[in-house]
C-alpha cells in the first residue's frame, strides 16, 4: 500500500490533467485521452495479423492479458486487447495511460520487452496506476456530489465500468473521501455533465429518464 504523501501525488496529476484538459464529460473517452497525449492505440488483432504471431504469444510478451504501454524514443503506443469486454478495454487503456501520466515510462525498466525490475517496483506502480486510472475514469467530484447515495448498478451505468470496477472504485472513494476532497486541486475540477445518448429516444422516455442524469 503507498502512503497518503504519493496518493497525493496521484491525485495532483490526476486532477491538474482532468482540470487542464477539461475533461467534464462521462462517461470519460480514453480515446479521447490518447489523441490529447498523442498515444497511439493499437489492438491485439492488429498485432496478430500484422505480425503473424499468436495471439497467444503476443499475450506472453505482454506478461499480461489486458494491454501494456510501449515508449521507444519519447513515442507512446499503447497495445490493448480488443477481444474483452468494453468495459475492461476502457479501464486497461485508462491503467495505460496513467503510468504514462505517471512518469512510470519513463524508468527504463519499464519496458515490455525487457521488464526487469523488482516485484515491489511492479506492485507500486500497478497500485499507482489503478489509483489514477480510477480517478480519471470515474470523476470523483460527480460521485461525492450526486444527490443520493449511487448504487453499485448505477456507478456503472454512470461511469461505464464493470461491477468489479465498480466496486473497487466505490470503496476507494469512501474510504479517501476526506484526503481527495481536500486536495488543492479537487476544488476547481470542471463540474461533470453526461454525455447525451449516441440513439434517438423517444421524448416519454428521455423526460422521465431526466432524473437519472445530473446534467443532459
Amino acid at each position: 500500500m503507498i502512503d497518503e504523501s504519493r496518493r497525493t501525488d496521484i491525485y495532483n496529476t490526476a486532477f491538474m490533467f482532468m482540470i487542464e484538459n477539461n475533461l467534464d464529460t462521462i462517461p470519460v473517452s480514453p480515446e479521447k485521452i490518447c489523441q490529447i497525449l498523442k498515444i497511439e492505440l493499437v489492438p491485439l488483432t492488429k498485432i496478430a495479423f500484422e505480425t503473424r504471431l499468436s495471439q497467444n504469444d503476443i499475450i506472453s510478451i505482454w506478461g499480461n492479458k489486458d494491454g501494456v504501454l510501449q515508449n521507444y524514443n519519447g513515442k507512446y503506443k499503447i497495445s490493448y486487447n480488443d477481444l474483452i469486454s468494453e468495459v475492461r478495454q476502457r479501464f486497461t487503456i485508462s491503467e495505460e495511460i496513467s503510468h504514462r501520466l505517471l512518469g512510470h515510462g519513463y524508468n527504463s525498466s519499464f519496458n515490455m520487452f525487457n521488464q526487469h525490475y523488482d516485484q515491489q517496483t511492479y506492485l507500486r506502480y500497478e497500485e499507482e496506476a489503478r489509483i489514477c486510472a480510477g480517478l480519471i475514469l470515474c470523476p470523483p467530484q460527480y460521485y461525492y456530489n450526486y444527490p443520493y447515495k449511487m448504487s453499485l448498478e448505477l456507478f456503472q451505468q454512470m461511469y461505464k465500468v464493470s461491477g468489479r470496477c465498480a466496486k473497487s472504485r466505490i470503496d476507494i472513494l469512501n474510504k479517501f473521501q476526506d484526503e481527495i476532497k481536500h486536495n488543492d486541486f479537487y476544488r476547481v475540477l470542471p463540474e461533470i455533465k453526461r454525455a447525451r445518448p449516441a440513439y434517438p429516444w423517444p421524448w416519454g422516455i428521455y423526460r422521465n429518464r431526466q432524473s437519472e442524469y445530473a446534467v443532459i
